[in-house]
């Protein structure tokens, strides 16, 4: 229990702000913490509910042997969730890029 705290309370902010900030700083933003602010809260809400859900369900149900996939496909999960936010921020910002830009002109 003391693990699932201190990952909640320590590492799932830092990986959350990792993800938005270096996003935007790969973006080129001129506010690399814009986006950070706008989804940040929204994010920690869903990760501890959601990190710890995949925690007990890992540690309490899977096999041994399938721990390591059941844990890779609920990462991957996660993954498409945060780009699903940033993605939709951008589209509020009109912010997309090439491909889908071209397709929205179209």
């Amino acid at each position: 229990m003391r693990k699932v705290a201190c990952d909640q309370l320590v590492m799932t902010p830092v990986g959350i702000s990792a993800y938005y900030i270096g996003m935007s700083a790969m973006e080129r933003k001129q506010d690399i913490l814009a986006v950070w602010r706008e989804t940040f809260w929204k994010t920690y809400q869903v990760a501890v509910i959601y990190w710890p859900l995949g925690q007990m369900i890992n540690y309490g149900l899977v096999p041994v042997s399938f721990r390591m996939a059941f844990f890779g496909s609920w990462c991957f999960v996660w993954v498409i969730f945060m780009s699903n936010l940033r993605h939709q921020q951008r589209e509020a910002e009109g912010t997309e890029f090439g491909l889908l830009r071209a397709i929205k002109k179209s």
